[in-house]
């Protein structure tokens, strides 16, 4: 069974000692909830959710292109930190690297994707 150490994950934690008053600092979350802005927003926006949403993102690149003023070769549209890293590794595909540790699990994660030897400089 796949085990999840990318952080975020509290409902594993929530039959501990600790109970639901867990404040996970592993993942950028608003521990105050979600802005009154954002859920007008998404209420705004609930009518375009029909179609899955463009893996390419051809849209938003055309459109941060013409405001940054610059190519569109130069964006990269990402899902997160970790969605990069792995489209980084599948890349490249690097036979070795040295890691930081203690760090982002998912920087050995990702090198693991494509066999690459790795070792820890533990700092």
């Amino acid at each position: 069974m796949y085990k999840s150490v990318h952080g975020g994950d509290i409902y594993s934690e929530q039959n501990n000692s600790l109970g639901k008053n867990i404040v996970d600092y592993s993942a950028n979350v608003n521990p105050l909830g979600l802005p009154v802005s954002v859920k007008e927003a998404i209420k705004n926006s609930i009518k375009n959710c029909v179609n899955y949403p463009d893996p390419l993102c051809r849209e938003l690149i055309e459109k941060l292109a013409k405001y940054l003023n610059i190519k569109k070769e130069y964006l990269f549209i990402s899902n997160g930190a970790a969605d990069v890293l792995f489209k980084l590794a599948l890349t490249v595909k690097p036979g070795r690297a040295v890691l930081l540790a203690p760090t982002f699990a998912d920087y050995e994660k990702a090198l693991r994707t494509v066999d690459c030897k790795f070792t820890y400089c533990r700092i």
